[in-house]
């Protein structure tokens, strides 16, 4: 006998009728069934005295639980002796769509580098159904609860539960995504099976540090006093961990240095008596490098102009001057042309001469 699952408790089934060439009762008088908890039979008398039995459903029944029942219907007679006959019966559990599927996990985890290539396989899901055939064949999606964001970066195969990457990851932008993911069966009135992936994107060191100036002097005088600010920048870096530290340096170690003021802020200034005579202008290079691997690099150039201060005396070629000159010369005859020079610029390049 092939009965489903779903049916319902107190069901009634007929059951083959015993046959005893005697009569009266020497005849089939009752009907025993082997022990089960979960089968009964009913016995019942025909208007012309022959008795026949129907199998009840004593409790609910699970295929998932037991597939087969065995069972040993007996008829016997009221005579003397009493005299008996037996079959086997055999009751196959036909699957109902009555168990839902099942993930091996309620909430996965998995690390994908923000750098994972399109198409790679994130985790594969696990969802079983204890039901049999199209009730036991799953479909796998993304539920509501899904952003349309993670969308765009993720995708689950129906068939397989394949999470994949299917766009760019980047870690500045999102640390983690959040999937939550239904396995259906398609059998009759399907049912339903949720999950959650959180899928927690590691840094990679992709990103350079930036440097930007917030104050800066484009010309200062040649007598600024040692530790002159010239200027004032940050340092950011997108990137965490060891990738996101830096080390700041700058190109001229010998005229500049460069102070910490507070966490990733810095400040330029001049570290000796800068000579505008000697050196016009500087370029400085400031440069940022990462700890990360590989490391990364910026730099951000500043240039300074130094203006002129009237700090040179003008100085002739010679300290003193032998000249000879002829008696009986002329007035504003020339006798010599002395010259003096002044390094300084413009005005205070300027020399006028007196005796």
């Amino acid at each position: 006998m092939n009965i489903s699952e779903s049916e319902l408790q107190s069901e009634r089934f007929l059951l083959v009728k015993a046959e005893d060439p005697d009569v009266g009762n020497n005849s089939v008088c009752n009907y025993k069934l082997s022990e089960s908890k979960y089968f009964k039979i009913y016995v019942q008398t025909w208007k012309d005295g022959t008795m026949y039995a129907d199998l009840l459903i004593n409790q609910p029944l699970d295929r998932e639980t037991l597939t087969v029942h065995n069972l040993i219907l007996t008829a016997v007679d009221c005579g003397t002796p009493a005299l008996s006959g037996t079959i086997n019966i055999t009751v196959t559990i036909l699957d109902a769509n009555d168990k839902s599927p099942k993930f091996d996990i309620h909430i996965y985890q998995v690390n994908v580098p923000e750098n994972e290539s399109l198409g790679t396989t994130c985790i594969k899901l696990k969802a079983t159904d204890a039901d049999e055939g199209s009730n036991a064949k799953l479909v796998h999606s993304f539920t509501l609860h899904t952003s349309e964001e993670a969308r765009k970066r993720f995708s689950v195969d129906q068939r397989t539960g394949e999470i994949k990457v299917i766009d760019l990851l980047d870690f500045e932008l999102s640390h983690q995504y959040e999937l939550f993911v239904q396995a259906n069966d398609i059998g009759y009135k399907p049912m339903t099976g949720q999950c959650k992936v959180v899928v927690k994107i590691n840094d990679c060191n992709d990103n350079r540090s930036e440097i930007t100036v917030t104050s800066l002097k484009s010309s200062v005088l040649e007598d600024v006093p040692i530790g002159t600010v010239i200027a004032l920048f940050s340092v950011t870096d997108l990137v965490s961990g060891d990738n996101g530290m830096v080390n700041c340096g700058i190109s001229d170690n010998t005229h500049f240095t460069l102070q910490q003021t507070v966490e990733n802020y810095y400040a330029l200034v001049t570290a000796e008596l800068l000579d505008r005579e000697l050196i016009p202008g500087f370029n400085i290079t400031i440069i940022v490098k990462d700890k990360g691997i590989p490391s990364l690099s910026n730099n951000e150039s500043v240039n300074l102009t130094l203006l002129d201060v009237n700090d040179n005396a003008p100085s002739f070629s010679h300290a003193s001057y032998e000249i000879p000159v002829s008696e009986n010369n002329l007035p504003g005859t020339r006798i010599c042309s002395i010259t003096a020079n002044d390094p300084d610029k413009d005005q205070n390049g300027v020399v006028k001469y007196s005796i």
